[in-house]
């Protein structure tokens, strides 16, 4: 993730902000490249090791899936509620 502040950026002349831009964008690829390998290696690790590896079904994937979010939501919710709602409507736009 790669964070700027808004006045920083804004204070930034339009070629600063081109390069930024492009590494940006290169290091997005680079990264989701670099994760997906690291997917590739640790799966093969852990079959390797014997453990086995189970798919749910589409309704059950959707329903673990709902359960841990809404889970992980509800802890954060009981450990400090102050940006709760502001929070979670950052990450679901209504």
């Amino acid at each position: 993730m790669i964070l700027v502040n808004l006045d920083r950026w804004n204070a930034l002349g339009d070629a600063a902000k081109a390069v930024l831009t492009r590494l940006a964008i290169e290091h997005e690829i680079a990264s989701a490249a670099a994760f997906q390998a690291r997917e590739i290696e640790e799966v093969a690790e852990m079959r390797r090791r014997g453990i086995e590896m189970v798919a749910l079904e589409a309704s059950a994937g959707t329903t673990y899936s709902t359960y841990a979010i809404e889970t992980a939501w509800a802890r954060l919710k009981d450990r400090d509620d102050t940006h709760y709602d502001a929070l979670r409507a950052k990450f679901y736009k209504q």
